[in-house]
């Protein structure tokens, strides 16, 4: 989202990447012909999908840190690098950067998409993906691993500030590391590329009989009261609109992050308690990017339900906002969700508390659809200007602002 816009601030960027074949996700072309063609992407072949069969050996970090510490040091080796950013969650990768600043003296920098370890699910009591025993074990080693590397680091981004408190909590040296809070933007770029291609097809039926409500994204467990809420307050709207059967669509997409086909239903259960299985679609496959991006174009009403955690950031918000579609988001009060459409504006945003009941989130659901004619929400205008920190290319300047102080003050 961000390479096409770092040289006009004064970075030259190169990419260090696992070759796409070896990694166990969906690939869109589509973004890859979208990357901009100045800048060096390296990608390292790394061990194969084979060794996911070996328990404890078919991590991706196990795969690839080689490969990655081999070339990454041919590149760091053969010219002068200002600063290594480790940007993504496999995140026994960013302990490389304690190698590359021992041995090329290069400071290198960590972006926190989500947090390393979490004590969430022993608070909450959810069973965590994988079950208990494979989630004690790789917290413990992940704090073990984190310590190390935050000791060597010189600047830490995350998607909110919150996690940096968190963080702060078991590591105290977080307070005094270079620090900035950075959401994932709103794409304008991308966004403006899906506009263009009017041959790109979406995956519901978009036709004028249809109100196609909208959701693209992984759901689960953690947000089961959203959607009760949300399901809670459509059945009773049912019950006095005859149309919704023949009319509405509520379209749950990519909620799964298992390989394609063997996703479970987390959306459709939930919707049978209410009665409205006929009128909600959920497929739990993933989706290429540039799929998610026309589904929200061709959408009259997105949807975005948040998780019982409340440092939750879903940054896909930023996108959603770019459409200025009528949107509702429920979400945690302490999420920075609500002060960004507090601010910004571009949709309701409906609030609930850790001991909200099921009935009082309901209620609160109904009062922003009470209006709902025919079967959309009344739109809340987008203040553009507000919005404009939050942009692909406004957060790549101040991006590399923040990489220009910390490569500074590392010298």
């Amino acid at each position: 989202m961000l390479l096409p816009f770092f040289e006009a601030s004064g970075w030259a960027a190169e990419v260090l990447a696992v070759d796409a074949d070896c990694v166990a996700a969906p690939q869109d072309p589509w973004l890859v012909e979208g990357l901009p063609v100045d800048v060096p992407v390296h990608r390292v072949s790394v061990l194969g999908l084979a060794w996911s069969r070996i328990p404890g050996l078919g991590t991706l970090d196990f795969r690839a840190y080689r490969a990655l510490k081999r070339r990454g040091s041919e590149l760091l080796g053969e010219r002068r690098f200002d600063l290594v950013l480790f940007s993504t969650t496999v995140f026994a990768i960013h302990s490389l950067g304690l190698y590359f600043r021992n041995e090329f003296g290069v400071p290198f920098v960590m972006d926190y998409q989500d947090l390393w370890t979490t004590d969430f699910y022993w608070k909450s009591g959810i069973r965590p993906p994988g079950g208990w025993i494979k989630y004690s074990v790789s917290q413990a080693i992940g704090n073990w691993q984190q310590r190390k590397v935050l000791k060597g680091c010189s600047g830490l981004i995350a998607v909110n500030q919150e996690y940096f408190s968190i963080l702060a909590q078991e590591h105290p040296i977080v307070a005094h590391l270079p620090k900035l809070a950075l959401p994932f933007p709103g794409c304008t770029r991308d966004a403006d590329r899906v506009q263009s291609e009017t041959t790109k097809q979406t995956i519901f039926p978009v036709e004028d009989r249809f109100v196609n409500w909208v959701y693209v994204g992984v759901c689960g467990p953690l947000m089961e009261r959203a959607l009760t809420g949300l399901f809670g307050a459509l059945a009773v709207i049912r019950k006095r609109t005859p149309e919704v059967e023949s009319r509405l669509r509520l379209n749950f997409i990519g909620t799964s992050y298992a390989p394609s086909g063997e996703g479970v239903l987390s959306v459709k259960p939930i919707a049978e308690r209410f009665g409205l299985a006929d009128i909600v679609y959920e497929k739990t496959d993933r989706i290429p990017f540039s799929t998610a991006l026309k589904c929200l174009a061709d959408a009259h009403v997105l949807v975005v339900p948040g998780t019982n955690d409340p440092s939750y950031t879903a940054s896909k918000v930023y996108q959603y906002l770019l459409t200025q579609k009528p949107l509702v988001a429920i979400f945690r009060r302490e999420s920075t969700v609500c002060n960004v459409l507090r601010n910004v504006g571009g949709g309701h945003c409906v609030t609930f508390a850790e001991d909200d009941s099921e009935r009082m989130i309901t209620d609160a659901v109904l009062r922003v659809l009470q209006d709902v004619e025919p079967f959309i929400t009344p739109n809340v205008p987008l203040d553009t200007s507000r919005f404009e920190p939050f942009t692909d290319s406004a957060s790549a300047k101040t991006l590399s602002s923040f990489l220009s102080r910390v490569a500074k003050a590392s010298k």
